[in-house]
């Protein structure tokens, strides 16, 4: 089954049957890097979308 990317128009196998873009498209228009810390730049996706650090850096920066 094939569909047609809503970014490019060119035709695409899609991985699910929900997709409708294309990889390079869905990279360019959609995909959204998972959070880092600022300091040490471990993954931060568990804490709320304020938190610029991790736990330990905040700790560290603003704690002690």
């Amino acid at each position: 089954m094939t569909k047609i990317c809503k970014y490019c128009k060119k035709e695409f196998t899609p991985m699910k049957p929900g997709h409708d873009s294309c990889h390079d498209c869905w990279m360019k228009h959609e995909y959204v890097p998972p959070r880092t810390c600022k300091n040490c730049g471990r993954p931060i996706g568990d804490h709320p979308s304020n938190h610029q650090y991790c736990s330990e850096c905040n700790t560290k920066l603003f704690h002690s």
